[in-house]
C-alpha cells in the first residue's frame, strides 16, 4: 500500500494456499509497516475521510479444478478517491 508514491505497507505470501470448494477461508498475509511514513498521513486521512492518493497494488495466482481457472494471474489495483 502506498500513498502519494511512498510505500506504507508491504508483504505477501510465498506459498500456495488452498481454499476448500464451497467454503469460506481466512488467509493471513504478513505485512511490514513503515511507521515513519504511516503515522502522520494515516491519521490525517482517518480524521478527514480523505483517501485520495492511496494506492493498493498486487496480484495473486488463481488455480482450480476447471481449466478456465488454471494458473490465472489476477491483478489488484485500487486507487483511492
Amino acid at each position: 500500500i502506498s500513498v502519494d508514491g511512498r510505500e506504507w505497507l508491504s508483504g505477501g505470501v510465498d506459498k500456495n494456499l488452498e481454499i476448500a470448494k464451497n467454503k469460506t477461508s481466512r488467509i493471513t498475509i504478513p505485512l511490514s509497516v513503515k511507521l515513519t511514513e504511516l503515522s502522520g498521513g494515516l491519521l490525517q486521512a482517518l480524521k478527514g475521510g480523505n483517501f485520495e492518493g492511496f494506492d493498493v497494488n498486487g496480484s495473486f495466482i488463481l488455480d482450480g479444478d476447471h481449466s478456465a481457472l488454471n494458473n490465472v494471474k489476477v491483478p489488484i489495483n485500487f486507487k483511492g478517491q
